[in-house]
């Protein structure tokens, strides 16, 4: 069995050894929650960082205190907009569905889709590198 939080957490283990020390052109140096990407000062002062979503999960199957949870999560990395930006995008591209389609331990299903970049339509701001996670596995249910 596995706990979501336990999912959360190695998942963004998996993203933030994505830095460039590591020697990746993501350089994620903060993996940030939606709460915490709305105030500057939790961004980081240099590097990128992304935003992990988790969203609505479902009740696949229920067998006494065991469930079966279906749940998505997903990755939004802004990307600065340069005259090197396209080159930077394919690689952060390859890297993140690196990071994130490598087997979970504990997860029956894993399906990676989504893995899209959306670029700034004024051409100088940033582009948003963004995937989407969906994780199938057994929950043990306990009492508050």
């Amino acid at each position: 069995m596995i706990k979501t939080t336990e999912l959360r957490t190695e998942l963004v283990r998996r993203l933030e050894s994505l830095r460039s020390e590591n020697g990746y052109t993501a350089d994620i140096q903060a993996v940030l929650t939606p709460v915490q990407v709305r105030s500057s000062a939790e961004r980081p002062a240099s590097g990128n960082y992304c935003v992990l979503w988790t969203e609505p999960g479902q009740l696949v199957a229920q067998q006494g205190s065991k469930i079966q949870w279906q749940q998505t999560f997903a990755v939004d990395m802004p990307v600065p907009w340069t005259a090197d930006a396209e080159r930077q995008l394919d690689a952060i591209r390859l890297e993140l569905a690196s990071a994130l389609a490598g087997k979970l331990a504990g997860v029956q299903k894993q399906e990676l889709a989504g893995l899209v970049t959306a670029y700034p339509q004024d051409g100088r701001s940033h582009a948003v590198v963004s995937a989407e996670l969906t994780l199938t596995y057994v929950e043990t249910l306990t009492p508050l």
